[in-house]
């Protein structure tokens, strides 16, 4: 027996379907906060049970929920991702994912709502995290969970699916005019001849902080007058790439 859906709206302002089929009532998600898309689905889902009540196709089976306790989903998901990730991008998954389970403590996978989403989101403000700390911790671990249900490990929804990233205000980069640079340069001369080697290097090749600090002679090729920043053991560029900049060494 199925009885026509209907669908409602929640305080994150995602759409919800629900429904009776088979004697069981069926609740879900239809990750969207558009009301004229989730009304369309409404419409298909009508249509999909209609026919079925009269007896044109066999309603499915509905599949066997499939959920799994924390521990066990972290250590495949980390077996995954030590294998696909880069070492730099495993450790903030790590830390994301960390101080997300340490916060709503859930047994499982399954039992991870999005309201636990939502007061995880709204304690990481309280304790003083930046707003883009708090969107990067987000995006870590709905891609871990994305995972997690491409490797079958869980099959409920992804509880990160639909909450809202704070809006970062974009501010330009700032740049130092010439005659900041060349006081920046006198106070590096004056303090040490290698700090002001190194801070010159960091200006003329615009080198991002951790590419100046993992700077190494190997990068600089004196004759053809390049700079080239590549990864190791220890550094990764911020794409990941390679970075010749065409600089006086």
């Amino acid at each position: 027996e199925a009885h026509m859906p209907g669908i409602y709206r929640r305080e994150n302002g995602i759409w919800y379907i629900r429904y009776a089929r088979n004697r069981k009532e069926v609740r879900k998600s239809l990750n969207t906060n558009d009301k004229r898309e989730a009304q369309k689905i409404q419409r298909e889902v009508e249509d999909m049970l209609r026919v079925e009540r009269l007896g044109l196709i066999r309603p499915q089976q509905p599949k066997e929920e499939i959920d799994i306790d924390v521990k066990s989903f972290w250590e495949q998901f980390l077996r995954w991702a030590e294998d696909h990730k880069t070492p730099k991008t495993v450790r903030l998954d790590k830390m994301a994912w960390d101080k997300f389970i340490g916060f709503c403590k859930p047994k499982t996978i399954g039992g991870i709502t999005q309201r636990d989403v939502e007061e995880y989101k709204a304690s990481l403000l309280q304790d003083g995290v930046k707003p883009v700390s708090v969107n990067s911790y987000l995006r870590h671990l709905k891609s871990i969970f994305n995972r997690g249900k491409q490797l079958e490990l869980y099959s409920g929804d992804n509880p990160f699916v639909g909450v809202s990233l704070y809006k970062i205000d974009k501010n330009p980069p700032k740049f130092l005019k010439r005659e900041e640079v060349d006081k920046l340069l006198q106070v590096a001369r004056a303090r040490d001849k290698d700090v002001h080697l190194a801070i010159g290097l960091a200006v003329f090749a615009g080198l991002r902080k951790n590419e100046f600090l993992n700077a190494r002679w190997e990068w600089v090729d004196f004759e053809r007058k390049l700079i080239t920043v590549t990864s190791d053991q220890r550094f990764t560029p911020k794409n990941h790439c390679a970075i010749t900049d065409e600089r006086t060494p």
